[in-house]
């Protein structure tokens, strides 16, 4: 009857079969989740054999699907998540995809505007939707990446909150609208079988690697890249 939210650095300097010491994040751009879920069982001792990945985008249309993510934001991560859905809107612009930001899901500020430069916000609890999940999720320049991966298991949550308090007819309807934006190694049988749990009682354990326990300490690698180094042999 628990959840175990594990989050990795994505910063953090490991072993990637074929590549040598690199960061973590690269594992995935070099192989894909099957090069991503080896890694992460190959330096943290796991032996994780299922994976779901989605990508930014596709977050927003989970999000969606679940009917939004009610979440309590202070008025300077209002600010950044407005700023956060214009880089969103030209990344997708770039990239030649429709924007999937609307005019309205910007946040107003005290003096009527969008203003993301210096504009008050008030804060406090709002029912996010997809976009302004995902742009709540990448903050960055508040505080440190350690900030942001809170973020991500606070949408996670909230995400766990929102399904637990539908009706369980609604799970297959949530499935299906979930698995369009999902690369997964499992079916539908097999995430229809999570059911009972996803609607049951049960308590939520989250934690960060590497961390304390692990001796991480910010270092620069030998390209002078900011990374998380630790001791293999605790991790």
């Amino acid at each position: 009857h628990t959840l175990k939210m594990a989050s990795l650095m994505r910063d953090s300097e490991v072993y990637i079969e074929g590549y040598g010491y690199e960061k973590l994040a690269h594992a995935y751009a070099y192989g894909g989740p099957e090069l991503a879920v080896r890694t992460i069982n190959q330096n943290f001792r796991l032996d994780i054999e299922d994976y779901v990945t989605v990508n930014f985008y596709d977050m927003a249309g989970i999000v969606d699907a679940f009917g939004g993510v009610e979440l309590e934001l202070s008025g300077e991560e209002m600010r950044e998540v407005n700023a956060n859905l214009w880089n969103l809107s030209q990344e997708a612009e770039r990239e030649g995809t429709k924007a999937p930001i609307r005019n309205s899901d910007y946040f107003t500020a005290l003096d009527g505007t969008h203003n993301m430069i210096d504009g008050e916000y008030t804060g406090g609890k709002v029912l996010l939707n997809g976009a302004q999940a995902v742009a709540y999720a990448r903050i960055r320049h508040l505080d440190g990446d350690e900030y942001r991966t809170g973020r991500q298991q606070r949408v996670l949550m909230g995400l766990v909150a929102q399904a637990k308090d539908h009706s369980i007819l609604r799970y297959p309807g949530i499935v299906h609208g979930v698995m369009p934006h999902c690369e997964t190694s499992l079916g539908l049988t097999d995430l229809a079988q999570l059911a009972p749990f996803a609607m049951g009682s049960f308590e939520i354990e989250t934690i960060t690697l590497p961390g304390e326990n692990e001796g991480a300490y910010g270092d620069e690698n030998e390209e002078g890249q900011w990374v998380y180094r630790f001791d293999e042999d605790l991790a």
